[in-house]
């Protein structure tokens, strides 16, 4: 079950908590970090050239299997660390530090591979007015698409991963730079996953992919 996210900190203030770069934009993965997640997807599509050049990748969870923690320290994805394009924080995270990772990201990523449950995940980004990368399948799929949390990209196909990611960040933000994402409650959030509500999603504008 998902924890209620309460208020967030301010972005800025998160990414100087978590050492991250306030002028990037930021793809957090959280929770442990496993192949299931589409974690090596998720690093093949940052490694591309047509991937923009402003956004890095914040792993944020316990790294539980050796075929990732022998990934993430090769010498492409230590370039990739030093460069700070690649965060890595290989611990539990605890309830209480929920808040502050996903006040620093601005798009939760829910490529998953395989997976067609639901995920607490999900909700905790509705809550947090922060778009999702998610895959097709499944029902983390079908909400994306139908309450229109984020887009439904293919995590395989590194071409659409990023094209999404351009995509999303042209339209988190007017040309204002205020946000074009109405902030929802937790509560809304659930009630929208569950299929309470019917037809759009609590957003205000629909992002077009």
């Amino acid at each position: 079950e998902p924890a209620d996210l309460g208020d967030l900190p301010a972005q800025g203030m998160a990414r100087q908590k978590l050492g991250l770069n306030e002028a990037r934009k930021v793809i957090l993965l959280y929770g442990s970090v496993t192949v299931r997640k589409g974690v090596v997807e998720l690093l093949q599509a940052l490694a591309t050239p047509d991937f923009p050049e402003n956004v890095d990748i914040l792993l944020a969870g316990k790294v539980v299997e050796p075929a990732i923690r022998k990934l993430l320290d090769t010498p492409p994805k230590l370039a990739l660390r030093d460069a700070g394009r690649l965060t890595v924080i290989d611990r539990f995270i605890e309830p209480l530090e929920e808040p502050t990772f996903f006040a620093a990201a601005d798009i939760i990523w829910l490529g998953y591979k395989g997976h067609y449950s639901a995920s607490g995940l999900l909700v905790q980004a509705a809550a947090a007015n922060r778009p999702v990368l998610a895959c097709r399948e499944g029902i983390i799929g079908w909400q994306t698409q139908r309450h229109n949390l984020g887009l439904a990209i293919n995590p395989g196909n590194t071409d659409e991963v990023s094209a999404a990611v351009k995509t999303l960040l042209d339209n988190i933000q007017d040309d204002e730079g205020k946000d074009k994402w109405r902030p929802a409650t937790f509560s809304e959030a659930q009630d929208l996953l569950a299929g309470v509500l019917n037809g759009r999603s609590s957003n205000d504008k629909q992002i077009e992919s």
